[in-house]
């Protein structure tokens, strides 16, 4: 059996490295930082959503952040 997510926190950093990530890849490869262990890829969806884009994400306010489904203390 292939694990197909085997290795994609590395793949995302060595693209980040390498400046080729999407802004949606940049904001999953920041998570990853307050994550550890988890599919990031429903919460990146939801604030993209949520926000609008990545810099809205970031200039976010810390209560707002808090007010999305699974981001708590760490990520806001």
């Amino acid at each position: 059996m292939i694990i197909f997510y085997a290795g994609h926190r590395k793949r995302l950093a060595d693209k980040f490295l390498d400046g080729k990530c999407t802004q949606y890849e940049t904001l999953e490869f920041l998570l990853t930082f307050a994550i550890p262990r988890r599919d990031l890829r429903p919460l990146t969806l939801r604030l993209l959503k949520t926000f609008g884009s990545y810099s809205q994400v970031l200039v976010a306010p810390y209560t707002r952040l808090m007010e999305v489904s699974g981001v708590g203390p760490r990520v806001a």
